[in-house]
C-alpha cells in the first residue's frame, strides 16, 4: 500500500474502534502518524519460500495434529502466545480445534513423543502462511523446528500453494536464520504498531 494510502486509511477509519496495525515498516508509520500516538509493539519480516531446502536429518517423523494432541496442542499454542508478547485472547484452544480438524498442524514426533509444531494455513489467492511454529523449550537445539517447517511447508505445497510465506520476529536471529537455511527469502519489514496505550 503507498504511504499515501495508508494516510488516507487512517483518516478514513477515524473514530474506529482501533488498537493496532500490521504493515510494511513505512506504511505502517504513515498510517501511526495519521492516526495518533503508536508505540511499536513488534518488528517483523515476511519472507516467501523460494526452494525449499531439507535441514539436516533430525530424530522423528512429521504426522498431522489429531483430536487426541488437542490438549497439548492447545497448551503449545498458549505458550507460543505466552512467549511473543500476543494477547490470551486470541482463543488458543478454538484455534487448536479448528486448526486441526481442517488438517493444518504439523507435529514432529520422537520416540519421547511430539517435539514440535508448525502450522500451515489453508491456501487464499494462491498463498499459504506457515505459522505458528513452536518447540518446548526443553526440546529446542535439535532441529525439530525446521523439520516441522518443512513439513508444514510440504503440506501447503501439497495443497496447490503457489506462494508459502511466514513472519518472524526480528528480535529471534535463531528462527530468522533457520527460515532461510530452509529455503525462505526476505520479502520486506514489518512493524506492529500498538494503539492502546
Amino acid at each position: 500500500m503507498p504511504d499515501g494510502a495508508a494516510r488516507e486509511l487512517a483518516g478514513a477509519l477515524r473514530g474506529d474502534a482501533l488498537v493496532g496495525v500490521n504493515g510494511a515498516t513505512a506504511t505502517a508509520r504513515a498510517f501511526g502518524r495519521v492516526w495518533g500516538p503508536y508505540r511499536v509493539d513488534r518488528q517483523e519480516r515476511l519472507f516467501r519460500l523460494a526452494e525449499l531446502a531439507d535441514p539436516a536429518p533430525v530424530a522423528g517423523h512429521a504426522r498431522l495434529a489429531t483430536e487426541e494432541d488437542l490438549t497439548l496442542v492447545t497448551a503449545w499454542l498458549t505458550a507460543f502466545l505466552d512467549e511473543v508478547a500476543l494477547p490470551p485472547g486470541l482463543g488458543a484452544a478454538a484455534a487448536a480445534f479448528r486448526r486441526t480438524a481442517a488438517g493444518q498442524l504439523m507435529l514432529w514426533e520422537t520416540d519421547d513423543g511430539p517435539a514440535s509444531l508448525a502450522a500451515a494455513s489453508g491456501v487464499l489467492a494462491g498463498q499459504s502462511r506457515i505459522g505458528p511454529v513452536y518447540t518446548p523449550p526443553a526440546r529446542r537445539g535439535h532441529g525439530f523446528a525446521g523439520a516441522a517447517t518443512v513439513a508444514a511447508t510440504r503440506l501447503a505445497l501439497g495443497w496447490g500453494a503457489a506462494e508459502v510465506v511466514l513472519f518472524t520476529d526480528l528480535a529471534n536471529p535463531t528462527s530468522n536464520a533457520l527460515y532461510q537455511r530452509l529455503g525462505y527469502r526476505r520479502v520486506q519489514d514489518h512493524l506492529v504498531l500498538d494503539f492502546t496505550d
